[in-house]
């Protein structure tokens, strides 16, 4: 009876504390997304071919990355400034218009200099249909994650769930419809499934939060988050840029082929990397609500990031094997010694996410665009410069890359690890 009581008051106490809810919220999103997405991938390993599938996530980051400059720290001002705001609506609206406004220019952008930027990608210029259904897709996806956002700025996260669940259900039963557009055919999937989730969203909002959409900008909250969201936007397409071009690296310096077979293991190791994100979003969204109580918000990230982390490490190294052999013979061949060495780097991205949270609540935005930069400029060097290796040099220049910035990182810190410690350990 006892233990029961103990229980229902830890998670009582857990629920009333919006930083652990929010986080826990978060992760199950992405677990469950995350899940999901490897339903996903096996089928399509099955019904498409490697090339096919190196194809489609070569276009998955080419969107990424479009999506990534659109959004000129737009979500993360959102965020930040929200409960500043009176009119949630306008900020909503104002960050919406001018993602999508962008959206559509680096789409255009990129169609024109496609044949210089991405041979293998030629063919979506070859007719009308992949023109338009490429530029919507990626308008869609786009505010997809700014609605995600919104509802991180509610410190509502069990809305994310919602959205992040229909995301995936609805997805997962896409890629039969598609089968004769070969590797757009996935591509596809992706972007139906987030039309229909940015409906979801706003039909949530319109009915939980009294929101009322339009596509219109108020300049005056655009000048306001204009400073804050600007270094936002440079450090996040720094941020993204790793991720985002090592599949057209290891396609153009190897094969198609081996970009999927490092796909793969990368998205296994993002689900590690759910951990150290969703706790830190939580903790900007805690943060930027009241700056006094960012320690004591650290230290509980800190602790809850790496008592889930290392078992997941050491889970994900055991099992690994086996879940990209689902993919097939050639995945777990391939990109096992990857899977490993991305693990590890792990708890080096973990440490640089967090300090990076700290440095943008705090507005070190120097420091925090300058730490973007340098973080990515070593992963992708090392990452070049090692894939004559094959696909475990580009795992050991992930590791190397990573782990230079740590260092980096704890030196930038706003709040050093034994300032927590001293002031919060009783």
């Amino acid at each position: 009876m006892n233990l029961v009581k103990v229980a229902k008051n830890t998670v009582a106490q857990l629920r009333d504390d919006s930083l652990t809810s929010n986080s826990f919220y978060l992760m199950a999103s992405t677990a469950i997304v995350s899940v999901i997405g490897f339903i996903f991938w096996i089928v399509n390993a099955r019904l498409f071919t490697p090339s096919m599938v190196g194809v489609s996530t070569d276009l998955i980051s080419v969107s990424s990355l479009i999506i990534t400059l659109s959004f000129f720290g737009l979500t993360n001002g959102l965020i930040h400034y929200f409960s500043k705001t009176i009119n949630k609506d306008h900020i909503i609206n104002t960050s919406l218009s001018v993602i999508s406004l962008f959206s559509v220019l680096f789409s255009l952008i990129f169609l024109f200099f496609l044949p210089r930027l991405s041979p293998e990608l030629v063919f979506l210029r070859q007719n009308t249909f992949y023109i338009v259904t490429f530029i919507i897709i990626v308008i869609f996806s786009a505010s997809s994650t700014l609605f995600e956002n919104v509802f991180i700025a509610y410190r509502q996260a069990k809305y994310v769930l919602i959205k992040n669940v229909i995301t995936g259900f609805t997805k997962l039963l896409l890629p039969f419809l598609f089968v004769a557009l070969a590797g757009y055919g996935i591509f596809l999937s992706f972007g139906v499934a987030f039309m229909i989730t940015v409906f979801a969203c706003i039909m949530i909002l319109s009915k939980k939060f009294n929101y009322h959409f339009s596509l219109h900008i108020d300049y005056a909250i655009l000048h306001r988050i204009a400073r804050f969201s600007l270094a936002n936007h440079l450090a996040t397409i720094c941020n993204s840029l790793p991720v985002l071009l090592l599949p057209l690296i290891i396609t153009n310096r190897l094969n198609a082929q081996s970009a999927a077979y490092f796909y793969m293991p990368l998205m296994i190791v993002n689900i590690l990397h759910i951990i150290p994100k969703s706790v830190s979003q939580s903790l900007f969204a805690e943060g930027s609500h009241d700056e006094l109580t960012i320690a004591t918000h650290l230290k509980k990230s800190i602790k809850t990031i790496f008592v889930l982390l290392i078992p997941a490490i050491i889970c994900v190294n055991l099992v690994g094997k086996y879940v990209l052999l689902a993919f097939g013979k050639g995945y777990s061949h391939e990109g096992l010694i990857v899977l490993h060495l991305l693990t590890i780097g792990s708890i080096f991205v973990s440490c640089n996410i967090v300090v990076d949270t700290l440095l943008n609540i705090t507005h070190h935005h120097k420091a925090y665009v300058f730490m973007n930069v340098f973080n990515a400029a070593s992963i992708i060097i090392s990452c070049t410069l090692l894939a004559l290796l094959g696909l475990r040099g580009i795992g050991y220049g992930w590791i190397i890359g990573q782990g230079i910035s740590s260092i980096l990182y704890l030196i930038f810190s706003p709040i050093k690890p034994q300032k927590v410690n001293f002031s919060l350990v009783r």
